[in-house]
């Protein structure tokens, strides 16, 4: 099942502990935080926290320490016993692996620590909790094998230590998972009658009771076969939105052009149309159901969807789904990604897939509609009302409110008028088979 990430308590004040981890003697002062282990052993904690210097993250049991050593050129699994000098478990230098477990320095990051006592295995990552930002891997079966350290299973408390000035401390926001990372949730929901033991083994897609209350809610709402964007009163719907995103002086082309006025050529690209679906209900950003149209090549700027849960279900087309590590411009690489098309489904909640981009991939000419719902979860009491986007040009992080194009009836209404006052035309040249080139060159028959 989902386990959410929680906040916890505020740390408390640091006392002063000596780590010979060098020749020279380093001090840093350790920061306790409140919260205990809900299960001795194992889970996962994470910091936010924009670093200037190296630093520790440690799980403690008495004398006992496990931690990760987060270093610019070099990051380290140790452990302390008995107030002896600490012991490397292994060690990532710069340049010489593949992933990245070092400090970025200067700006914010989440770092996490992941303790599992059932599989032996120490992770460490930064940003979401999960297994795909694992930087840092450590196995400790045989060191147990050997009785060296059978008491990680007393693991009870959790710190960080470094050498942060009081400012610095005030900002650090620690967070806490009752369970270690292990296999993430995967981004594609399935209903109950399609799961089978392949899916499970392979971890190739999920159905929603392994997600979050908030998740189930919005799916259930928009799940069934019967939502779609062919409607019987409106079979060719999707073609009709197509043909407006097209034909200049259409509907959507005029709003697509206003929308795009002062951009250039490449970031025009990311206008795409907002169409709500009933009213706000105050429990989501802006309203919980909004109709997005991608015309073929369009996408989003990487961003946050407000620590909200959200499902997302394809009605028209096909298009990718990227997920980042962060909204800073050097984690512009996505690290998992995803092809949707019409009737498939995927979602994201606080811990989870929460950074990402959507990018029909298609020609021009083939637009992409999906069915995006938010909702904020039930321990959310500050209900932040923006989506914050990565500034491409600027590499700032900047604020977007969600505002609507149009609402659903009123942009249908448009749309059918649109389109039956085109097919009359088009009737009205030929009393036999008419035929039309789109922009794209591609021809439709018409009857």
């Amino acid at each position: 099942m989902k386990v959410s990430t929680k906040k916890v308590a505020r740390i408390l004040r640091p006392t002063i502990t000596q780590l010979h981890s060098n020749p020279r003697k380093v001090s840093f002062s350790v920061y306790h935080v409140r919260k205990k282990l809900e299960i001795k052993g194992q889970g996962t904690v994470g910091f936010s926290v924009c670093a200037k210097s190296r630093f520790r993250i440690l799980f403690r049991s008495g004398c006992s320490s496990l931690m990760v050593d987060i270093g610019e050129t070099r990051t380290s699994f140790r452990v302390i016993t008995k107030g002896q000098i600490d012991t490397v478990l292994c060690e990532a230098v710069k340049k010489s692996v593949e992933t990245d477990p070092f400090l970025d320095i200067g700006r914010e990051q989440v770092y996490w620590l992941s303790i599992d006592k059932n599989n032996s295995l120490i992770r460490f990552g930064k940003g979401e909790m999960i297994t795909e930002l694992c930087e840092l891997e450590f196995d400790y079966s045989q060191r147990l094998e050997a009785g060296e350290m059978d008491w990680v299973s007393s693991l009870d408390s959790f710190s960080i230590a470094g050498n942060f000035n009081d400012d610095e401390v005030k900002q650090i926001s620690p967070v806490y998972r009752r369970l270690p990372v292990t296999t993430s949730a995967p981004p594609v929901i399935v209903e109950h009658n399609q799961i089978n033991l392949g899916l499970i083994d392979s971890n190739a897609a999920t159905v929603v009771n392994n997600l979050s209350a908030e998740c189930a809610h919005l799916y259930n709402n928009v799940a069934g076969r019967n939502l779609s964007l062919n409607t019987p009163d409106f079979p060719d719907f999707s073609d009709a939105i197509n043909w407006s995103i097209m034909t200049e002086g259409a509907v959507c082309h005029t709003r697509l052009r206003e929308k795009s006025a002062g951009l250039s050529e490449e970031r025009k690209r990311q206008c795409y149309l907002r169409i709500t679906v009933g009213e706000n209900l105050g429990d989501s950003p802006g309203a919980p159901y909004v109709l997005e149209i991608w015309p073929g090549q369009h996408y989003s700027p990487v961003h946050r969807h407000a620590e909200c849960n959200a499902i997302i279900k394809v009605l028209h087309g096909s298009l990718s789904c990227r997920w980042f590590r962060s909204l800073q411009f050097e984690d512009s690489v996505p690290y998992q990604q995803a092809v949707l098309s019409a009737g498939q489904v995927t979602w994201l909640d606080p811990g989870q897939f929460q950074t990402h981009q959507l990018y029909n991939h298609n020609i021009e000419g083939n637009m992409c509609a999906t069915i995006q719902c938010y909702k904020y979860s039930k321990i959310d009491f500050e209900h932040y009302e923006y989506f914050d986007y990565l500034n491409e040009d600027t590499r700032e992080v900047c604020q977007f409110a969600p505002r609507s194009d149009w609402r659903y009836s009123d942009f249908k209404e448009q749309i059918r008028a649109e389109w039956d006052a085109y097919k009359r035309g088009a009737r009205s040249n030929s009393p036999g088979r008419v035929m039309f080139t789109d922009k794209t060159g591609h021809v439709e028959n018409w009857h």
